[in-house]
């Protein structure tokens, strides 16, 4: 009430909006396992899933604020997904003069689109109250076993904890199945009409069979609802009666304790979900779109191309042309045009002259080469804002003409197309997750690590693939090689270690020479060597680029006669974000987004999954911390995994904290800039000058302490801390 809002009183809304000049009524709501933690214990094939019996409740309830009882249909046409973490929006809207109800969901850390999950309609029509079920247990019923119910719904997908495990006994009766459920002890039961997890194992008993045919792929959830009365509330204990009513669906009538109608149901249609509807890829798939930019103001200044001696003044623009040698091979060209950018760069932040000058490198944007540069200097930006400037002219001569108006944009990298200029921006992917090829051999580089053996066990446990093989330098001598391997042995796999150092051209061939019925390609492998762009060296690329650009080089150039169903590189947000402390990686994975790219414009498959932060301490997608990047769980980054490599192209899995990133001081990052709204406006100045003025201003005893506090807190703000 002191936002203007009317209060909801129910456990799964937080307020009642009435909207003037409309007769819709407006419920909202936040929900999280954090809030509403018994959600959590509903899931299907491992995914948080809203059940639909609490759709109802929703519908219901808001048929109510609107006057009408009875929920006359409502289907359910999304899975409203949970997060592990984080936290979806609700909105349930009633119009009264058409009777529609309607429910929607989006993330609540972003401004993604609304999803739409169930449409209905409500009615003010009493319809007679049903028969009772006071005669108790059911006269003439056979006594059902019901103690490993919920192994076999385990079995289907469907895992409930103790809140949903209300089964305690069932019956059957001709072809009608009885049950009795309860809540545990202490579940609160206020503010519901009928709690969702007390309703939703009134409906367990129909996997006991007879009443529904649900033989198939499954699970099976409920899909349309018709014909819903609600006659009581605050119930802890249900007698339920489950009748067909027709194919695929049944009819439910529920009592309390002595027997009198609690609720009931006409129809409940069932159908089975496809595991692909549950993936998170609202809230934790991107790609990268290069969006059209204004180029209202032109920048107007001295500049000149990159040259060794600089004598005298420097100018406050210096431009640097391609560094690549498109004369030496791929390999080459990336890591000596890299050195030579660090070189610069180096030279940039190190001497004092150049501190206020600009550099802007031009890349041709035609190979991995140009990219591995462009990866590099997105991390020299992310150390050292406003220093560097990353520009694709195409075709086009740089002149001040073009370097004014791009300068004039303020944006870190941009590309002109057609006389268009265009900035890198993160949008969200939909996308539905596709089974991995079971037929052949799947290669996984690396596949002994913590990412690749993680892995390996989800392709053989999920996908049913049944030839695998996997690379490391030591082979079976790697640590926890020989338990993988008879692990997923025993789970009928064949399972072959290689010990190969994949950054070496012969033993890439003399590997690949081996496997026949190759299928697929997944690079996991891949070294860390971190470090600000200052202290990097030639020595410190090579580290990372040989198990990471040489092989993936190698893995592209050796299969192109293959017949494969998937080529994947796993490669890191480094590259496209920026990472400070990882120039060296950064660079390597942009090498490899731009390899999938040349792969797929040519007709090849491939996708590159430049990975945010994992959970896991040692996994290599774990490289990416900044402001308002979440990690993965393990579970997160497989379904990531299942969702994203059928895209092709690049695919950015992570888990963004987006509400993070508005809180964030200072501008919200251009890239972020299609998923976070700015408004543009700045703060305004309290006082005239700058902060050297303002310290200048105040007494000469207090400035030290003002500038220790200054500079910690800048620290704290790199270092992620809480405070200074």
């Amino acid at each position: 009430s002191g936002l203007g809002l009317g209060q909801s009183s129910h456990p799964l809304l937080g307020a009642a909006v009435s909207l003037p000049d409309s007769d819709t009524v407006l419920l909202t709501g936040r929900l999280s396992v954090q809030t509403h933690p018994w959600l959590a214990e509903h899931r299907v094939a491992g995914t948080i899933l809203v059940p639909g019996t609490a759709l109802i409740e929703l519908a219901i309830h808001a048929g109510d604020q609107a006057g009408y009882g009875t929920l006359q249909e409502l289907a359910i046409e999304a899975p409203l997904v949970l997060p592990e973490q984080g936290a979806v929006v609700l909105r349930v809207t009633v119009d009264e003069s058409t009777q529609v109800v309607s429910i929607y969901s989006r993330p609540a850390d972003g401004d993604a689109s609304w999803t739409r999950h169930a449409h209905g309609t409500v009615s003010a029509q009493v319809t007679g109250v049903p028969t009772d079920l006071t005669v108790w247990p059911p006269a003439g019923g056979e006594s059902l076993d019901v103690d490993g119910l919920y192994d076999v719904l385990a079995d289907a997908g469907l895992g409930y904890g103790s809140v949903f495990q209300g089964v305690r006994a069932a019956w059957r009766a001709g072809d009608e199945v009885f049950a009795e459920v309860e809540l545990p002890d202490g579940t609160g039961v206020t503010g519901f009409g009928l709690h969702p997890a007390l309703f939703d194992a009134a409906l367990h008993a129909i996997a006991l069979g007879g009443v529904v045919d649900t033989a198939g792929s499954g699970p099976w959830l409920p899909f349309a609802w018709s014909g819903v009365n609600l006659y009581a509330t605050d119930a802890s204990v249900l007698r339920v009666r489950l009748t067909p009513a027709g194919i695929g669906a049944v009819s439910v009538l529920a009592s309390d304790a002595a027997g009198a109608p609690v609720l009931s149901v006409e129809s409940l249609v069932l159908r089975p979900l496809e595991s692909a509807r549950l993936s998170p890829v609202q809230d934790a798939l991107f790609g990268l779109e290069w969006a059209e930019v204004a180029t209202a103001s032109i920048w107007d200044g001295d500049w000149t191309t990159v040259d060794d001696d600089f004598d005298g003044r420097v100018p406050a623009v210096v431009v640097v042309p391609s560094l690549v040698d498109s004369a030496v091979g791929v390999v080459r060209s990336a890591r000596e045009a890299v050195a030579a950018a660090l070189a610069l760069v180096q030279r940039w932040v190190g001497e004092d002259r150049f501190g206020e000058s600009l550099l802007v490198f031009l890349t041709a944007g035609s190979g991995p080469a140009d990219a591995a540069v462009q990866g590099l200097v997105r991390s020299a930006q992310t150390e050292n804002p406003g220093r560097f400037v990353l520009l694709d002219l195409g075709a086009a001569p740089v002149t001040s003409e073009l370097l004014g108006v791009a300068l004039g944009s303020g944006e870190p990298e941009l590309v002109l197309r057609d006389g268009r200029w265009l900035a890198p921006r993160l949008v969200r992917v939909v996308a539905s997750p596709v089974s991995v090829p079971a037929d052949g051999t799947v290669l996984i580089t690396g596949g002994t690590g913590a990412l690749g053996a993680l892995l390996a066990r989800h392709l053989v446990v999920e996908h049913g693939l049944r030839s695998l093989v996997l690379t490391s330098r030591r082979g079976l001598d790697a640590p926890g090689a020989e338990g993988l391997v008879a692990e997923l042995s025993a789970l009928g796999a064949v399972v072959r270690v290689a010990a190969c150092d994949v950054s070496d051209r012969e033993a890439v061939a003399g590997l690949l020479g081996g496997i026949a019925d190759l299928r697929g390609v997944v690079h996991t492998a891949g070294v860390l060597d971190d470090g600000l762009v200052t202290s990097l060296s030639s020595e410190r690329l090579g580290v990372v680029f040989g198990p990471k650009v040489d092989a993936a080089y190698y893995l592209h150039e050796l299969t192109v006669g293959r017949d494969l169903d998937m080529f994947v590189v796993f490669s890191s947000a480094a590259g496209v974000l920026g990472s400070g402390g990882q120039g060296n990686y950064a660079a390597a994975n942009s090498f490899l987004d731009e390899l999938i790219r040349q792969r797929n414009a040519v007709g090849l498959v491939g996708t590159s999954l430049a990975w945010g932060l994992w959970e896991q301490a040692d996994g290599m997608g774990g490289d990416v911390h900044r402001a308002g990047v979440a990690g993965l769980t393990e579970t997160d980054g497989l379904r990531l995994f299942d969702a994203g490599w059928v895209q092709g192209g690049l695919v950015v899995p992570m888990r963004l904290d987006l509400a993070a990133l508005r809180r964030t001081p200072g501008e919200i990052p251009h890239l972020f800039r299609s998923l976070v709204r700015v408004s543009g406006r700045r703060a305004a100045r309290r006082t005239a000058g700058g902060w050297v003025e303002r310290l200048l201003a105040m007494p000469s005893g207090d400035r030290a302490e003002i500038v220790l506090t200054l500079v910690r807190t800048a620290v704290a703000e790199v270092l992620d801390y809480a405070g200074p």
